[in-house]
């Protein structure tokens, strides 16, 4: 997905190129997108959750190889989420025939529970349901892994999404094994699995970066994907995050955020800048070299939390993390103009 000026978004395949808009060096990504958040956690890499088997018990369910549904009836179950980390995002859609035939859709959040052997006594499920806070209900925490049912603003149309998983032949695909891949190396990116049961035959599934695999198998695959991780748009926001605006300044001693009409709430920013790194540059960005650089920005942030916050020799009362950002636009001044305010 090519955003603007060569930046690319390819680590984000819910953000389609007619929704990258761009203009000269500017990115800009509507507001109402909401990238899928994660954290960096080494175990979606060299211990991910088995979902076939792992998240049924969490969530209520028997293992879908196992379950029996009436004659003429069809289920399938979908997981995608980064290859790097979680949470990741789920899906249910069963198609029930009878007298009153009817379609039902559940979608999910999930991540693993804490685990002496990676965590090292770091609470990750805290942090994990604090940022799904809002986004979905009650944390149910099963064996291996933590569940939540999402909450939308307004509810997915199930029987839309499950005409599009018919023109997709996603109760047919071969799993990744089966099919050609273009000779790419990825260290990272996103992965789809997905089982399937019609009347008694179950099926499995799974492509890592579906979009390096011959079509329609792999464009196919890579479409499913972007479908359930673009869910995540769908819910609501989490209760921690808010949308906000203003001049972020990058330097060799700042990386500074000041929201348009509230200078009093400047602080430290972090997280999710990639975009701004990638109109710094790479170089200069990892050594902070070359003189400050200003952005107007905006985007959805972690709310700045009055604590301080002390990098280097310099001491902030605030801290911003950056969730998403939807614009990035290099700018020369060090304040929002009226028309950027909120």
């Amino acid at each position: 997905m090519a955003a603007a000026s060569g930046l690319l978004l390819t680590a984000w395949p819910g953000i389609t190129a007619a929704q990258a808009g761009s203009s000269s060096d500017t990115l800009v990504i509507p507001q109402s997108v909401r990238l899928p958040q994660f954290l960096l956690d080494i175990r979606a890499e060299v211990q991910p959750i088995y979902e076939m088997g792992q998240l049924p018990a969490p969530l209520g369910l028997r293992p879908l190889d196992s379950t029996a549904i009436p004659k003429g009836g069809r289920e399938i179950r979908l997981y995608a989420g980064n290859i790097a980390g979680y949470p990741a995002t789920g899906v249910i859609i069963s198609d029930v025939p009878g007298r009153n035939p009817r379609v039902k859709g559940r979608a999910f959040r999930y991540w693993p529970v804490n685990d002496v052997q990676f965590t090292e006594g770091a609470d990750l499920e805290a942090a994990y349901a604090e940022g799904e806070a809002g986004r979905c209900g009650t944390p149910i925490r099963g064996k291996n892994a933590v569940v939540c049912d999402a909450r939308f603003e307004h509810e997915p149309d199930w029987n839309a999404m499950l005409s599009a998983l018919d023109s997709l032949n996603a109760w047919n695909l071969p799993d990744e094994r089966k099919v050609p891949r273009r000779n790419v190396m990825m260290i990272h990116g996103w992965r789809i699995r997905a089982e399937t049961l019609r009347d008694t035959v179950y099926r499995l599934w799974w492509y890592d970066n579906p979009q390096l695999f011959r079509p329609p198998e792999g464009s196919n695959a890579h479409a499913i994907m972007r479908m359930v991780i673009g869910l995540n748009s769908r819910m609501m926001p989490a209760s921690n995050i808010t949308f906000a605006r203003g001049i972020y300044i990058h330097g060799p001693d700042s990386s500074d955020f000041v929201p348009c009409g509230h200078p009093e709430q400047a602080g430290y920013a972090e997280g999710l800048l990639t975009p701004v790194s990638k109109l710094v540059g790479d170089s200069a960005w990892k050594s902070r070299t070359g003189p400050s650089q200003s952005f107007f920005i905006e985007g959805w942030f972690h709310r700045g939390t009055a604590l301080p916050v002390s990098r280097g020799n310099r001491k902030h009362l605030r801290r911003w993390y950056v969730d998403t950002l939807t614009r990035v636009e290099p700018t020369s001044v060090r304040g929002c103009s009226k028309g950027n305010r909120r």
